[in-house]
């Protein structure tokens, strides 16, 4: 994802990777934990079906932006290069019609829009600011923020699609690190029926 000044990052494999929320307010917000729904102003945006909606999924868990070659493999696996370019072209054609800039291409890119705001992205910044945060009392406020984000897994709806599965576990594991963030500090504090319910989420 773009940061306010202009820097890019994108989720991989590992498990610390941070994805930075974009800049700016759209009014389009991007849910994709427990459920999958696009809204703009607080009313909800029908996204087409089809190709469209999987690779505006895939430019999301792929941190905000991914390269056309690497959604043509996704999408269309052995499809030659100019086939491919025009399977995204009419993607875009097809997004277009929503008359919102949910997905655009830039060059070799496509990227969500600007401002476009994402639950799961939000999810895991906060996660990666409360295991590097620098006093206690700080983490456990952020960790809190994170975890009332996390509705759910990832792209439900998704989970028998191969490129779904590494960033659900990912942010799985993220939550159980909140998990066991606030446990340990409810144990401390002696708020012993809290660290209980915290440990049961975890267990689940």
């Amino acid at each position: 994802m773009r940061s306010d000044t202009g820097t890019v990052s994108q989720p991989t494999e590992r498990n610390d990777t941070p994805i930075l929320v974009p800049a700016g307010r759209s009014g389009i917000q991007i849910h994709t934990l427990g459920t999958f729904a696009v809204t703009a102003g607080g009313k909800p945006v029908a996204v087409p079906n089809g190709l469209p909606k999987q690779a505006l999924k895939l430019t999301i868990i792929h941190g905000g932006q991914i390269h056309v070659e690497v959604v043509m493999e996704q999408l269309w696996p052995g499809i030659d290069l100019a086939g491919g370019r025009k399977g995204i072209r009419n993607i875009l054609s097809r997004m277009s019609r929503v008359g919102l800039p949910l997905l655009v291409r830039d060059g070799d890119v496509l990227r969500l829009g600007d401002g476009v705001w994402v639950d799961a992205h939000l999810f895991q910044m906060l996660a990666d600011r409360a295991v590097t945060a620098a006093d206690q009392t700080a983490a456990t406020r952020t960790a809190r923020r994170a975890l009332a984000l996390y509705n759910g897994a990832l792209l439900p709806d998704d989970r028998y699609v191969d490129w779904t599965a590494v960033p659900r576990r990912r942010l799985r594991r993220r939550r159980l690190a909140m998990l066991d963030m606030l446990a340990a500090d409810s144990r401390v504090r002696g708020a012993y029926s809290e660290a209980v319910h915290l440990m049961e989420l975890a267990l689940e």
